[in-house]
């Protein structure tokens, strides 16, 4: 189990790097946004999608309302005190924009402000719930608006995506070459035990990553001409539709037909999908070439587009895996619900976040990572958590949702408010230069409130009996 863990963790990190952060690159370049406009739209969507997708499946299936408030607002710690706490520790000191700043931290500290107030009450009313998705258009549109009326040549230099694929090659690079003499090779021959290591580690690269790459490569595209293949072109048009589709499947709780039940016509859905997939695939093997891709190749961005979604795609069911595999090892260790409710399934939650964002702090892009650390969580409250208050509420007739606020969702808040507060009030003071102090200090609070909400839940709950997969919201079941 351990090594199925420490293989998952691999899949997250390289995919987080060689795909997701070179499309995101791409798109930004392709549409001239900011970093910070980037991160607070591409990096948010991409960050953010499967948790609203479980938000919005745990309050249309069994009424977890509260369930979702809770892991959207440990979530939200995780990201803005952790993520931001590991962003540090990889690229500080570096400076970030004060306006883009001051407009992130104070728009998703307003947004956990208002949410509490929402949730204390004990009921949440349709128009609250409708307000928090509009909030999150109005901030878009509001960065959208800024970036706009922002000087070009104020805006920080845009760099190709080459840069960052180059850094992902590192890796194979340096599993390929020899520790002494700097040469390629698999080492068979003189050199003993180092002889023996490298056709090791030669064979762990050829049985474990090469599958892996094989299967991304089918089923994420790539719009780069320089990178044209035939064969993985074909493939990803007859795969791609289905990764995406079972991604829909996965965190929404619907049921088309993939890995259990059918639900009605999940059968015929998924059938058609595969039809349609396969069908594109023979007509462009039909009318490309091996050599080079044709003019209208990407030329309008669908294929980034669709590898964008794709990478995340694959961040997030790596996530997932992870995330059941350390509830098994707690479950085995006699580790209790209540515990890792808090600890282990909420950093779960957000491990493709801490993946994609501190990938594209280490590809020169802290600003943009940054950017995320907020947007992305914001995104998560104000539509997933708004979504599912909306649903909930349109189910009771428009009556108000009954809304129980759980001990451990209010240390939450506190200590969510409490860590924005703190960063918006030392980056300004140390010139908006982001340090290494500050990042130990986010981690330290991120530890502080796990500590708190462990005891609460032990303490609340008696220890939470029952099994994790009792426990567990609708996306880990």
């Amino acid at each position: 189990m351990c090594l199925v863990v420490a293989l998952v963790f691999w899949i997250l990190g390289d995919t987080a790097e060689r795909y997701f952060c070179p499309v995101v690159r791409t798109l930004a370049d392709r549409w001239n946004l900011a970093p910070a406009t980037a991160g607070v739209t591409l990096l948010a969507l991409g960050n953010g999608a499967p948790d609203v997708f479980a938000s919005l499946a745990a309050a249309a299936a069994a009424a977890g309302a509260t369930a979702a408030a809770g892991a959207i607002v440990s979530a939200g710690m995780f990201v803005s005190g952790a993520v931001v706490g590991a962003v540090a520790l990889v690229a500080a000191p570096f400076p970030v924009d004060p306006r883009p700043f001051r407009r992130d931290v104070s728009c998703y500290l307003a947004a956990v402000i208002v949410t509490a107030v929402v949730v204390a009450d004990g009921k949440v009313h349709a128009w609250e719930a409708a307000a928090l998705p509009a909030y999150y258009v109005a901030f878009v549109g509001y960065v959208v608006w800024c970036d706009a009326r922002t000087d070009p040549g104020a805006k920080e230099p845009s760099s190709t995506a080459s840069r960052l694929v180059d850094r992902a090659r590192r890796w194979f690079a340096t599993r390929w070459r020899e520790r002494e003499g700097g040469s390629f090779g698999f080492g068979f021959g003189f050199g003993g035990d180092s002889a023996l290591r490298r056709a090791l580690d030669a064979t762990t690269l050829v049985c474990l990553v090469a599958p892996l790459e094989v299967a991304r490569r089918a089923t994420i595209p790539c719009g780069d001409p320089k990178r044209w293949n035939r064969f993985y072109a074909c493939a990803n048009a007859a795969l791609s539709p289905l990764l995406l589709t079972h991604l829909v499947v996965s965190f929404s709780g619907l049921e088309l037909g993939f890995g259990g039940s059918l639900g009605s016509g999940g059968l015929e859905f998924a059938v058609g999908v595969g039809m349609a997939s396969f069908a594109a695939a023979a007509v462009l093997w039909r009318v490309t070439a091996d050599d080079a891709p044709p003019r209208w190749w990407d030329a309008n961005g669908l294929v980034d587009a669709v590898a964008f979604l794709c990478s995340v795609a694959w961040i997030a069911a790596a996530a997932r895996e992870l995330t059941e595999c350390l509830a098994a090892i707690g479950d085995v260790l006699g580790v209790t619900p209540a515990s890792l409710s808090v600890t282990v399934l909420a950093i779960g939650n957000s491990l493709g976040d801490l993946a994609a964002d501190v990938a594209t702090a280490r590809s020169g892009q802290p600003t943009m990572a940054v950017a995320a650390c907020f947007s992305g969580p914001l995104f998560n409250m104000a539509v997933g958590l708004g979504g599912s208050f909306a649903i909930a509420t349109w189910g009771r007739g428009g009556d108000p949702l009954p809304l129980a606020m759980h001990p451990t969702v209010a240390v939450g808040f506190v200590f969510l408010i409490v860590g924005l507060v703190a960063t918006a009030s030392l980056v300004p003071m140390r010139g908006y230069v982001v340090t290494r102090g500050h990042g130990y200090g986010l981690i330290a609070l991120y530890v502080t409130y796990m500590a708190c909400a462990v005891a609460v839940e032990v303490l609340t709950d008696g220890g939470g009996g029952g099994t994790m997969s009792e426990s567990a919201p609708a996306r880990w079941r």
